[in-house]
């Protein structure tokens, strides 16, 4: 838990669409790739890799279509002479499908939402992700393909001809820098704090991106050499989700300070007297 931050109930964000795969972010390297020499002349064609986003869309916009219970909110009171002192809540999570992840919302002492992204290791260390209202998250598949013949060179910078002509051969990322988030995202007047507003994974048309990956992968001949070939990203104007709901039981308990008047051991009086509330 975070200093200021508390979780909101029904806490999740659901993975509308399936997300890339997250690497570990590691430097780029600079290398670049030579130019192909007369012998191998370039005619292929690149894929480059699907994305995602995490964008806020308005609750309203959304259609939840059915409700999956994910765990139970278990509040305890605890009292005084019968008169409530404070409270207590324990949540248990159950199992759900492996079609949803589940991602944890906080609220900060702004009223601003944040959301809590799955884990990357960076040097040995887990770091958490997470990202505010109204700001997005770019993410990206680890491969890309390409088909033809593509100019190729190795350790030796020695050129040779790759050909793919039956199918198109599929190629890894050398590593996974951050894409650059877009900087035109405001929030909404009317929800400053995107309380209105769910984050959800939507497929994103990246056409207009390409110079990323030739800039942040500049040995991969295939972004250098081939020409593009654009995919087709259905615009999403209706968004359909499950509404992740939680299960809650209130629980009684006596507050262990009305023990010190007495003077008795703790251990004798003290134990709780829970209840079932409900």
């Amino acid at each position: 838990m975070w200093p200021g931050k508390a979780p909101v109930a029904l806490s999740f964000v659901a993975l509308a669409t399936a997300a890339p795969q997250a690497l570990d972010v590691v430097t780029n390297t600079t290398t670049s790739a030579p130019a192909p020499p007369e012998t191998c002349e370039a005619k292929c064609t690149v894929y480059y890799p699907q994305a995602s986003v995490v964008s806020w869309i308005p609750v309203a916009a959304i259609s939840f279509t059915t409700e999956l219970t994910v765990g139970t909110a278990n509040v305890v009171i605890y009292t005084t002479e019968g008169s409530a002192v404070y409270t207590t809540t324990q949540t248990v999570y159950d199992s759900i499908s492996q079609d949803y992840d589940l991602y944890r919302q906080f609220t900060d002492d702004s009223g601003t939402v944040f959301v809590e992204l799955p884990p990357k290791t960076i040097s040995n260390n887990v770091v958490y992700s997470e990202l505010a209202y109204p700001t997005q998250l770019i993410e990206y598949d680890a491969k890309y393909s390409w088909d033809g013949v593509l100019p190729t060179s190795g350790e030796t910078t020695v050129f040779s001809c790759a050909t793919a002509t039956s199918e198109p051969s599929i190629a890894l990322l050398p590593n996974h820098p951050p894409f650059p988030p877009p900087t035109n995202i405001v929030a909404e007047p009317n929800d400053p704090g995107g309380q209105e507003h769910q984050p959800i994974w939507v497929p994103l048309d990246i056409n207009s991106e390409y110079s990323f990956f030739k800039n942040a992968f500049p040995s991969e001949s295939a972004f250098l050499h081939c020409e593009s070939a654009a995919r087709s990203q259905p615009t999403t104007t209706i968004y359909s989700m499950p509404r992740f709901v939680l299960d809650h039981t209130t629980m009684l308990g006596r507050d262990k300070t009305t023990c010190a008047p007495h003077g008795r051991p703790y251990n004798f009086c003290c134990r709780p007297s829970y209840g079932i509330d409900g």
